[in-house]
């Protein structure tokens, strides 16, 4: 297993390089007290991009990087390459295969991410959709516990997971989301095209991205004191019951 490091841009001379390059990043962190036309100049690039900019005190920036010369800004570069929904949908339509698609909403614990990744590619998923914000970083953790499979997806990170759905629906996928109060497996159809969302540890899937979708899941399971399953368990088990649909 690869030896993974998290690797950090340190300073404004690289980061705008790394920006202008339209270098993968998974996320820049900006001093909150910076103001004016490098400020301005960061945002466009990064709202362009399609990349996380964090505004945060100074501390935070020195805690990444170890109190380094970061002048401000800090930049950590991604494990993988970034996708959007509306461009890899053809291309698996077009390899002949029926698309797979996992959504997380909202789930922040890099080493959940890095499990439901390992048993996305076991289970024969395509794509990891993750929104731009309240998402957990694919940092060094995150590939870890994926084992190998997080560069081997294909990563798609969205301005709006309604929007993705919505994507997603229109070239012909049917959307699921796994819910506490959702339908059996018998009530549900799961074979086919499918996206399944999966929410966040401490809240599920959001009402607004629930409303959005064409169907709802739940696991069965013994009445106890226990509220709900690790979402990265619940994740397999939904995964597995589309993998044994066979088509």
């Amino acid at each position: 297993m690869e030896n993974y490091k998290d690797e950090f841009l340190i300073g404004r001379k690289p980061v705008s390089e790394a920006l202008e390059k339209a270098q993968d990043i998974e996320k820049v962190w900006i001093e909150q007290s910076i103001r004016g036309d490098f400020e301005k100049e960061i945002r466009k690039s990064c709202r362009s991009l399609g990349i996380p900019l964090i505004t945060a005190p100074e501390s935070k920036l020195n805690n990444l990087v170890r109190k380094s010369n970061h002048q401000g800004i800090v930049a950590q570069l991604s494990f993988v390459k970034y996708h959007k929904v509306a461009d890899i949908i053809p291309y698996i339509f077009e390899n002949g295969e029926i698309p797979r698609i996992i959504l997380l909403d909202g789930v922040e614990d890099v080493r959940n991410i890095g499990a439901i990744a390992r048993s996305a590619h076991w289970f024969g998923f395509h794509a990891l959709v993750v929104p731009m914000k309240e998402s957990a970083r694919l940092n060094a953790f995150a590939m870890k516990a994926s084992m190998g499979a997080l560069p081997q997806m294909l990563i798609c990170r969205e301005k709006s997971m309604i929007t993705a759905i919505q994507t997603m629906q229109n070239s012909g996928l049917k959307v699921v989301a796994g819910m506490m109060n959702g339908k059996t497996f018998t009530e549900v159809e799961l074979s086919g095209p499918i996206g399944i969302v999966l929410g966040s540890e401490e809240n599920g899937v959001s009402n607004a991205v629930e409303r959005q979708c064409d169907d709802t899941v739940a696991i069965g399971g013994i009445p106890n004191n226990i509220e709900s399953l690790n979402v990265s368990v619940a994740a397999g088990i939904l995964m597995n019951e589309v993998f044994k649909t066979g088509k």
